[in-house]
């Protein structure tokens, strides 16, 4: 008589429910991301297509609110801006903004021109502009200083709103075959231009001595030459190094 035998088979086991719904969050919290990431792109480019084709204050508008891409970088402005003029008959669009973030003349000179060549790239790779103005304001305080957000923005500026900085960009050309653009500050009293000079000097002396003398250029050629000469064959197969440098001393006394 044949005997069959039967094995228990192992079945899979299914997610639970609470399983499933941690599973299924997870998966949407990353294609939220993932999609937040290509929209923002997408807007990104679409808010810089418009400006370089058509240039009007709804266009100018966007683009500031949105941010610009340039190259391989990518522009955001201040939160609070006006357009003043963007017409193409005219060829000129000009904003003012106004910088709550910069600590001081310096970082709002560097902060203003990064955002003012953003603007101006995109704008007068139209044809019909050949004129931009970025008008840089910022809060001051009785003593002229420049006020900016802390904490987050949670301490908003406060003070006297002024304006600091203007830059102006303009396309002109020269001759059939060339376009020259030209970016000039105007607008920028002897204060202000006396504590920009005294931040760059300020942060110049922390990284570099201000005073070089030609024994110090020398000393430091002659050690830069003395580390090259040390170098031997060690550096190819590793080891122990072929020269010292009392060695090359002891060379250069008998020279």
């Amino acid at each position: 008589m044949q005997t069959l035998s039967f094995y228990p088979c192992r079945r899979l086991r299914g997610f639970s429910l609470p399983e499933l719904l941690v599973v299924l969050v997870i998966i949407g919290i990353l294609v939220l991301i993932v999609g937040m990431q290509i929209g923002y792109g997408v807007m990104r480019r679409l808010n810089t297509a418009n400006l370089s084709e058509s240039v009007s204050v709804d266009t100018v508008s966007t683009a500031l609110k949105g941010g610009l891409e340039w190259g391989n970088g990518f522009t955001q402005f201040p939160l609070d801006f006006t357009v003043d003029e963007a017409d193409e008959r005219t060829g000129t669009v000009e904003v003012t903004v106004l910088d709550t973030s910069s600590a001081n003349e310096l970082e709002l000179l560097s902060n203003g021109q990064i955002q003012a060549a953003a603007l101006a790239t995109n704008a007068l790779l139209n044809d019909k502009i050949d004129r931009v103005v970025y008008n840089v304001h910022a809060y001051i305080d009785e003593d002229s200083n420049i006020q900016h957000d802390s904490f987050f923005g949670m301490f908003p500026a406060r003070g006297h709103q002024s304006a600091i900085l203007t830059f102006v960009w303009t396309k002109s050309s020269s001759n059939a075959t060339s376009i020259d653009w030209k970016m000039r500050i105007v607008s920028m009293d002897d204060t202000i231009a006396e504590r920009i000079q005294k931040q760059v000097n300020s942060v110049s002396s922390l990284i570099e001595d201000p005073v070089v003398s030609q024994t110090k250029i020398d000393e430091e050629k002659a050690e830069r030459d003395l580390e090259h000469r040390l170098h031997g064959r060690e550096i190819f197969r590793g080891g122990k190094p072929d020269r010292s440098p009392s060695d090359l001393l002891e060379q250069d006394k008998q020279k």
